[in-house]
């Protein structure tokens, strides 16, 4: 059983690497609808959702829907964390910067895993 996790683990970990990978490429050439929609198909990916879904919620929306899913780990938890905040400073470069304060507010990631580190977009 520890053998099936371990490769459960690291294709999760290998998954998410390429989509930090490809925002990442996407931050440099400032893309920020493409790195925007990456985002939302990858928590669709991850909640079994459809990334048009995903895109209307808010930041509340999705927290009590990843509280309410028994099949949700601390991993995925902490990748979605990352995310979200990956889109809250995405909406803001768009100028879409209420819909980033309904995702970023003072103690909102504190609900993933008490992290507070943040990624730079130029």
């Amino acid at each position: 059983m520890q053998i099936q996790r371990k490769d459960f683990l690291e294709r999760i970990i290998e998954e998410f690497a390429e989509v930090l990978a490809s925002l990442a490429g996407l931050r440099k050439t400032r893309s920020y609808l493409a790195a925007l929609e990456l985002i939302d198909r990858t928590v669709g990916g991850i909640m079994g959702m459809n990334e048009e879904v995903v895109s209307m919620l808010s930041f509340e929306s999705l927290r009590d829907l990843m509280a309410m899913d028994p099949l949700l780990d601390d991993n995925h938890r902490l990748m979605l964390e990352e995310l979200l905040r990956e889109r809250a400073t995405l909406l803001r470069k768009l100028g879409r910067s209420a819909e980033s304060t309904d995702m970023v507010g003072a103690d909102n990631f504190e609900a993933f895993s008490g992290s507070t580190a943040s990624t730079s977009w130029p």
